[in-house]
């Protein structure tokens, strides 16, 4: 899946609502940015992490999808943040479920697309779109994009 493709599906998941649209794109590069400063893993310059704190110090207040929903956004955001900082922990462990959990929950801020689905559309229409991101997630996972 092309990253193009894979934005329209994101869109597609929150039913083409722009605010609800930009709001995932920017929490979302932001929490690379983070995970890439913090592991490693992958580059992380100076202007990512200049256009990281921009986004949370500026242009999230100006989005409309997340000011009317910031108490719910904001909840789900802990929820996926102490997810991460356990799965930091564990990954390293000698353990191997701690090791295998951590893989899963480290990603667990890939829900908050879902959370934004059902917030648009309702149940119906985020469980049509559940599987699909998922599948397109564990797609850009192996093929290294994330």
């Amino acid at each position: 899946m092309t990253k193009e493709e894979h934005m329209e599906l994101l869109k597609a998941a929150v039913l083409g609502y722009e605010p609800a649209f930009d709001f995932i794109v920017k929490l979302v590069s932001v929490c690379r940015v983070w995970d890439n400063a913090w592991d490693g893993d992958r580059p992380c310059t100076k202007e990512d992490v200049n256009n990281a704190f921009t986004t949370l110090l500026f242009d999230l207040e100006q989005n409309a999808f997340y000011r009317v929903n910031r108490d719910v956004l904001n909840a789900q955001i802990f929820i996926s943040w102490n997810a991460w900082s356990d799965a930091n922990i564990w990954c390293d462990s000698d353990n191997k479920y701690k090791r295998c959990a951590a893989f899963y929950i480290k990603n667990y801020c890939d829900e908050i697309v879902h959370l934004c689905s059902f917030m648009v559309g309702g149940k119906d229409h985020a469980r049509s779109f559940s599987l699909k991101l998922r599948e397109a997630h564990l797609e850009q996972e192996d093929e290294g994009l994330l």
